[in-house]
């Protein structure tokens, strides 16, 4: 395709999620479903395409139409159980909340500690040598870690690091506590003390996290609580009072605002050491450079992906489990990188979307089997009527199906060797849901907050 029209591509896409967007808006659907919240960030995505295309960070020659088409086929069957079951029909949630209250109290207790360490060395290190040493100290953290080194930037004591690993077994568990107890916590903590103390130990637990995450200039993690929070809030949205709706709302915005200050400042911070180093990113402007993760996976999975010379062979999406079973031509992810770039001829140190991964691993009509059989599932497993009492454990996996595509304007969540495990956890919580739900307790049923 002629270089003048290689705007064409992100105008397919921006199109295709307006319309999805539009469509179900004009038939009625809440804009608070999750289906709705990922065709928004991926409309942004599309956007961010744009201007990435102008900012020369990346050169293409190669974007095509028909992949761009195919793309979009194999992500509306990818999204296609969220689009199928939205959030807001749900009216009433089966579950144990006996359970709920234990986990909750669990969550807010094993903070604490976490919680002290992690600002005793938040704030020094923010006030230390200004605005600009921290920028720098940001930028040397993420440059590091592309090479595979090991930073500890944040030194927890024996007990801070096991109650870290717990609060940090699954991203989508804590915001979706907080937000399913908020649905009825006067009848789960009748006291009202207690009912302020979990509130209070869930903000503790999001504030530690993106204390810890800003100090390691983890600005992919700290995007990805803010989803999570996100989808979480809209999961229950529909069944809060009007009063808790509107409170809600105001915290929410509160949030947000956080969120992206702290990650305006780590791009800005990047931006600027990668000027004063002459990097690749030398008299570029901040917008390109802020476009980068967010509007990048689109164009590279057209340019590169479609085009690469031999499949990963699993490598990218599965690792973990192949290295499970014995695999070992792979040591790591790392290794994974630079193995797989001499023989597919593209680089594997950038973004393909999630739909990009298993193209890469599995070329283009093996990703559609794969991704065809996995939304069959999803959609079999989460399937519920419009206005009926839904199981906690569907609505997990609901969350988990929003997770990997609002976050996959990057790349699949779950890929690789040190994130594919995390399947397995969120899988296993749904699962303790359902048999705890079902076998255990008398489940209750979760109705507005009156």
């Amino acid at each position: 395709m002629n270089d003048s029209y290689n705007f064409i591509i992100p105008l397919i896409h921006l199109l295709f999620f307006s319309y999805l967007l539009y469509r179900r808006i004009k038939r009625g659907n809440s804009f608070f479903s999750l289906a709705n919240i990922a065709l928004l960030i991926w409309i942004i995505s599309a956007v961010c395409s744009f201007v990435f295309l102008n900012s020369e960070l990346r050169q293409y020659s190669n974007l095509q139409i028909f992949p761009a088409i195919f793309w979009c086929f194999l992500f509306y069957i990818s999204i296609y159980p969220l689009l199928k079951n939205s959030t807001c029909k749900i009216s009433n949630i089966s579950a144990n909340d006996k359970l709920i209250k234990f986990l909750c109290v669990c969550y807010c207790l094993i903070t604490i500690l976490p919680f002290i360490e992690v600002l005793i060395q938040f704030i020094p290190k923010v006030l230390s040598g200004g605005s600009s040493s921290l920028a720098e100290s940001m930028a040397d953290i993420h440059d590091d870690r592309q090479e595979g080194e090991v930073i500890e930037v944040i030194h927890l004591s024996f007990i801070s690091v096991l109650c870290w690993k717990i609060i940090n077994y699954s991203l989508l568990l804590p915001s979706f506590l907080f937000f399913y107890t908020l649905s009825k916590s006067k009848k789960i903590f009748p006291n009202s003390q207690m009912r302020r103390f979990i509130i209070f130990g869930f903000l503790l637990v999001f504030t530690t996290q993106v204390m810890y995450y800003f100090c390691n200039a983890q600005r992919s993690m700290i995007a990805r609580l803010a989803v999570t929070i996100i989808g979480a809030f809209v999961t229950f949205y529909h069944i809060y009072n009007q009063d808790l709706k509107k409170k809600m709302m105001k915290i929410m915005i509160i949030c947000s605002t956080v969120f992206i200050l702290g990650l305006s400042y780590i791009t800005f911070a990047r931006f600027m050491v990668a000027l004063d180093r002459a990097t690749a990113a030398h008299d570029k402007t901040i917008w390109g450079w802020t476009s980068l993760y967010l509007g990048e996976g689109l164009l590279n999975y057209n340019e590169y992906a479609w085009n690469m010379r031999c499949p990963t062979e699993g490598d990218v999406t599965m690792l973990y489990y192949k290295k499970a079973l014995g695999y070992n031509r792979i040591v790591d992810d790392y290794h994974r990188r630079s193995f797989w770039a001499v023989r597919t001829g593209i680089p594997q140190n950038i973004f393909y979307t999630h739909i990009g991964a298993f193209v890469e691993d599995f070329t283009p009509l093996g990703a559609f089997f794969v991704l065809g059989i996995f939304s069959i599932i999803m959609l079999r497993i989460t399937r519920f009527r419009s206005n009926s009492t839904v199981s906690i454990e569907k609505i997990y996996i609901l969350l988990f199906l929003f997770y990997i595509i609002a976050n996959g304007y990057c790349y699949f969540s779950f890929g690789g060797l040190n994130k594919g495990g995390r399947i397995l956890h969120e899988l296993f919580i749904a699962l303790f849901f359902h048999f705890y739900r079902k076998y255990s307790y008398r489940p209750n049923i979760a109705n507005n907050n009156k």
